[in-house]
């Protein structure tokens, strides 16, 4: 099987989700979103990511979207369909099909590995709980505005990706336990009383109740100090992993 895919840059969440169902229709195996806060997190902290990142309008976003063939006249036919129809969209960045095995696997690298990041990043004594939502696919963009400054509210990475397919927001929080005030502001972020944009969450999840996220409704999967994971809400219930749902890439 041939691949390609593309980094496709939008002036904001709204714009990047609005081609997800068409690309996904177009043929397209995989649509990732992705926020500029990760993006320019990636840029200045793993090899290999698109330098030019570090000056994305941190309101921006981007879809990494993955097309395969099985000749190489059907994935110019794929990539022709994606092109056309990404063209009646605003972009902000040159779209660029890229075939090349290690452009794409940083690609990947890229849309993956920011949980491992936020790992090796984080402050001394703090965990790296794995957070995810499900919503109606329809309704990804209103979810990730509400997120990404309740994340910022409380101190969090205001960055969010996930299938964009699915309906599915991955995010993650660093606490540290040891500390009265950490636990706090988590406590304060998942449970805060009288939050609207908390309200508006959790009805946004309680309309896709039928699939179940990764690591559960805003349950979580705590990665260790050693690194080793506990996916508490996810892997325990027996739900399916990655490549589970459609229009998202299979972990090799």
């Amino acid at each position: 099987m041939l691949t390609t895919t593309a980094w496709v840059h939008f002036p904001d969440i709204d714009s990047a989700v609005a081609p997800v169902n068409d690309l996904v229709a177009s043929g397209a195996t995989a649509v990732e979103l992705m926020v500029a806060p990760a993006l320019i997190t990636a840029a200045w902290n793993m090899v290999g990511a698109p330098q030019e990142w570090k000056e994305l309008d941190p309101t921006s976003a981007a879809l990494l979207v993955e097309y395969g063939g099985a000749t190489e006249a059907e994935l110019d036919a794929q990539v022709a369909r994606g092109t056309e129809l990404l063209g009646a969209h605003e972009t902000i960045r040159p779209i660029d099909f890229t075939r090349d095995a290690q452009e794409i696997e940083t690609a990947w690298r890229v849309r993956e590995g920011l949980q491992g990041l936020v790992g090796r990043l984080r402050l001394p004594g703090t965990v790296l709980i794995l957070e995810d939502v499900c919503v109606p696919p329809a309704r990804i963009a209103e979810c990730a505005r509400d997120l990404q400054p309740l994340l910022a509210e409380h101190g969090f990475l205001p960055g969010v990706a996930g299938h964009a397919s699915a309906g599915n927001l991955h995010f993650m929080l660093t606490p540290d336990f040891s500390k009265p005030e950490d636990i706090g502001r988590y406590e304060a972020f998942m449970e805060g009383p009288g939050r609207a944009d908390r309200r508006q969450v959790r009805r946004l999840a309680e309309g896709r109740a039928r699939d179940r996220p990764e690591h559960g409704p805003l349950c979580g999967a705590r990665v260790g100090d050693e690194g080793d994971r506990a996916d508490v809400a996810g892997e325990a219930a027996g739900r399916p992993r990655r490549g589970a749902l459609a229009g998202r890439r299979p972990e090799p």
